[in-house]
């Protein structure tokens, strides 16, 4: 029987930063009762959590849908299969 070990490893690094941004990061670290540390890795997670939804793809939002829209049964794969063979020369 073979035992694997996993385990996370945090790295330490040096930031530089502003004097005025440091204390108030330090501040409201203690006001919410937690390290400075686990504030900082908090505010990188969010920005970029920003990032990444900024590199998604934007999807159209539409208003109404159209007639063939409306004609579409989302629920009956017969039918969508159907109509997209029908229209499997456009898409080529």
């Amino acid at each position: 029987m073979k035992t694997e070990i996993c385990y996370r490893a945090n790295v330490r690094t040096t930031l530089v930063l502003n004097d005025d941004l440091y204390r108030e990061v330090k501040v409201l670290a203690a006001s919410r009762g937690v390290t400075a540390t686990s504030l900082v890795e908090e505010g990188l997670r969010e920005v970029l959590r920003r990032y990444r939804l900024q590199d998604a793809p934007s999807l159209p939002m539409f208003e109404q849908l159209s007639e063939v829209q409306q004609a579409i049964d989302l629920n009956d794969g017969a039918a969508l299969r159907a109509l997209l063979d029908d229209h499997a020369s456009i898409v080529k």
